[in-house]
């Protein structure tokens, strides 16, 4: 379940990141969201899939 959650998130995080930026500063900014966070917790995902 792990591995097809990081597919999704790897997926969203690819689409994001190739919107250009004309499209980027007319969304407004998610509240909550740090993407330093969200780093660290899909890092830590993979790790643990490498551990089994």
């Amino acid at each position: 379940m792990i591995k097809e959650l990081l597919e999704i998130i790897q997926a969203q995080r690819e689409y994001i990141d190739a919107l250009p930026e004309s499209v980027v500063s007319t969304l407004p900014v998610m509240p909550g969201h740090d993407r330093d966070w969200a780093d660290e917790v899909i890092y830590a995902a993979k790790q643990s899939l490498d551990e089994k």
